[in-house]
């Protein structure tokens, strides 16, 4: 679940205009996978555990659209997100297949997340206009990751890392009634030190 608000400064015949943004999204009832392994006497034990748990970001965006026709704009920005992530904890069985259980906590952590961004929309002066998009920026973790109290061995936590990203996305829009439009996104992010991500999402955009 998303939703945005956006104020555009008036148009007063200059190709050039500020606007600023806020908004936020959130995943409740996230189903979370964790996986684990260690060595005991030279056996590698595996365990899996399944949790569920909340995502909520909320963001600032700033920034300057250059339009020197009806037809296309460049937007450039700057944002700021903040993340939250709750987990409702989950404890692994004890067996002689697994002696050094863990039991994770109902916990929450956060990151903050800074980016730069540029993006080009065209109007095909129909129904139909696009954007590309693309961004790079840095994740910091502020907060301790996931905390686990280990049989025989205590409390083991994890710091979220600090990583640069980059990302590419498109577009398409479709107007189909002189307020109302609804849009398709494609995405991919490329972050250092992890996979890289696909997004396909639709939104549905009001103007007042």
């Amino acid at each position: 679940m998303a939703s945005a608000v956006r104020y555009l400064s008036p148009d007063r015949g200059s190709p050039l205009r500020v606007f600023g943004e806020i908004g936020a999204w959130g995943s409740p009832g996230m189903s979370i996978r964790f996986s684990r392994s260690y060595f005991d006497t030279g056996r590698l034990v595996s365990s899996i555990g399944t949790d569920e748990g909340t995502l909520f970001s909320t963001y600032g965006r700033i920034g300057a659209i250059y339009a020197p026709d009806s037809a296309n704009e460049l937007a450039i920005s700057a944002r700021y997100t903040r993340t939250w992530h709750d987990l409702d904890g989950y404890s692994e069985a004890t067996s002689n297949a697994n002696l050094f259980s863990a039991t994770v906590a109902g916990q929450r952590t956060r990151t903050n997340t800074v980016a730069a961004e540029v993006g080009w929309t065209h109007d095909t002066g129909g129904k139909l206009d696009y954007t590309l998009s693309a961004a790079l920026g840095r994740t910091f973790g502020v907060s301790d990751g996931a905390r686990a109290d280990v049989v025989w061995v205590g409390t083991v936590t994890g710091r979220s890392q600090d990583r640069d990203f980059a990302s590419i996305g498109s577009r398409i829009g479709w107007k189909f009634d002189a307020r109302w439009k609804a849009d398709a996104t494609l995405s991919a992010t490329f972050q250092e030190g992890d996979k890289s991500t696909l997004d396909i999402g639709a939104q549905l955009k009001t103007s007042f």
